[in-house]
């Protein structure tokens, strides 16, 4: 019999970033911090297993190469009934690191001149991530057999996951315009900020350059730090050396890529498929659209 347990951490949530990104870099910020939380969670696993660390993880087998992303689900072998206490101190290890980086960038993003009744409302932003994060686990003996165990913790960890947890929310809305993004939590940026009449309102240009929000766009303080936590990114190197940040494309840009790298293959050959399409359609009368097809064979 083995003295060892299977430890199967998941996080999330993976949905709740994506359908709360606007912005391929939202959604591209929300894939590296969810990654970057599964590396904290995967060496607090490992550095709390109590025994030698190249025993400890099995998924992900090294967590050293910090150029390698971290899927969000962790496997650990771990002295039999140590699950539980390692599980909760991994938990507060990744919630402590989530508000740690939040504070960071909006510290390093926001001037304290956005803060205040005319701008940003740091507590509340920061109480929007308190319960943003959701951590899973199970532990279950591997006695004799591990494909055994894995099977039964890779089960039981299912059923967990459809066991929601439903506590009160760490923030108030009361009076608040809930974040344009998902209507689940309200926008962290006064009103006023908004209101051509107050004298506390931003200009367009002051609500770009402190939160990277155009028009009337309500944020979340999650929305906010996905949103801010891009610029702290950096990507590779340009032609003088410097660092620069990754670049993305608008998702009406990645919609129409398909179309634009066809036109771009051969605009004449699309064209001509575009006509041969009007004159197989049953109702359509090409000839009353005066379709000339000059050159295109």
């Amino acid at each position: 019999m083995s003295d060892r347990e299977l430890l199967l951490v998941a996080l999330g949530p993976v949905q709740d970033f994506i359908a709360t990104a606007r912005r391929c870099q939202d959604l591209w910020f929300g894939s590296q911090l969810l990654s970057e939380l599964s590396r904290v969670a995967a060496e607090t696993v490992r550095s709390k297993g109590g025994v030698p660390v190249e025993d400890t993880l099995i998924f992900p087998p090294n967590v050293d190469q910090r150029d390698m992303a971290v899927a969000n689900k962790i496997l650990a072998r771990v002295p039999i009934g140590q699950g539980r206490a390692i599980a909760e101190a991994t938990q507060k290890a990744v919630q402590g690191h989530l508000m740690e980086r939040a504070e960071a960038i909006f510290d390093e993003e926001i001037p304290s001149r956005a803060e205040g009744p005319r701008g940003f409302d740091r507590e509340a932003a920061l109480s929007h991530l308190k319960d943003l994060i959701e951590f899973f686990w199970v532990a279950v003996p591997e006695g004799g057999s591990y494909p055994t165990a894995r099977a039964q913790a890779e089960g039981l960890l299912a059923r967990r996951k459809l066991s929601r947890d439903w506590p009160q929310a760490a923030f108030n809305d009361t009076g608040w315009v809930k974040s344009s993004l998902d209507g689940a939590r309200p926008s962290v940026i006064h009103e006023d900020a908004y209101d051509d009449k107050s004298p506390n309102r931003l200009t367009p240009d002051e609500l770009y350059e402190w939160f990277k929000i155009k028009g009337k766009e309500r944020l979340c303080g999650v929305a906010l730090l996905k949103r801010l936590g891009f610029l702290e990114e950096e990507g590779g190197q340009d032609q003088d050396g410097e660092a620069e940040r990754p670049v993305f494309h608008s998702t009406s840009h990645v919609a129409a890529l398909p179309v634009l790298t066809r036109l771009a293959s051969g605009p004449q050959g699309v064209l001509g498929d575009y006509i041969q399409a009007l004159r197989q359609g049953a109702h359509i009368n090409v000839n009353r659209l005066r379709i000339r097809d000059v050159g295109l064979a």
